[in-house]
């Protein structure tokens, strides 16, 4: 089984849930949602990770934010 990912429009359709009532779950603005699908906003991070959550991973942050890199530490030795 694969990994599904939607849009936030995507996720409303299938969903059903109207832009306002989605809107009161995350919450935000009646008119937020609309703005975020027909781009013009774009969802702060903190916002984008509460409607990450309220989907359930289906509307990943990733949609807006690029996910955060590995970062690789190496062992120094430093000689006193």
């Amino acid at each position: 089984m694969g990994y599904l990912i939607m849009t936030l429009k995507e996720y409303l359709l299938n969903s059903g849930l109207s832009m306002a009532d989605f809107a009161r779950l995350v919450p935000c603005s009646h008119n937020y949602p609309g703005m975020i699908i027909n781009g013009k906003a774009r969802p702060s991070y903190r916002m984008a990770e509460r409607i990450e959550n309220l989907t359930a991973g289906l509307v990943p942050r990733s949609n807006w934010y690029a996910p955060a890199k590995e970062v690789q530490y190496i062992e120094v030795n430093v000689d006193e």
